[in-house]
């Protein structure tokens, strides 16, 4: 972390003990990709991934980073981020649409 890097994976709770110990610094963050957003909140992590936004977006600011959440579902909490945190012009793309659970039927 200290030369720099250019891809970071980690859990919510390790990103945020690497920017409580001045370890992690995330202002010059281009992007940000959440996946198993759904999951996030289940587990309890909505509080520490809102927390670690936080640190990388400015409100109004047009160098925000660019923002990607992947969800199964959708619950209220994944809308009320993507709206914190994205653009006004942000895409919703549903591609279950109205059925409750759609599966792919070549698995087994």
């Amino acid at each position: 972390l200290k030369s720099g890097i250019d891809i970071l994976v980690g859990t919510p709770g390790r990103i945020k003990d690497h920017i409580q110990n001045s370890k992690l610094e995330l202002s010059s963050v281009k992007h940000v990709v959440l996946d198993e957003v759904d999951h996030m909140l289940d587990m309890g992590f909505a509080e520490q991934v809102e927390e670690i936004l936080g640190f990388a977006y400015k409100k109004g600011s047009d160098n925000n980073p660019q923002t990607l959440l992947f969800s199964a579902t959708c619950p209220r909490w994944v809308y009320d981020v993507a709206k914190k945190y994205m653009k006004d012009e942000y895409e919703q793309i549903d591609l279950i649409g109205k059925k409750t659970q759609r599966t792919a039927m070549t698995v087994e």
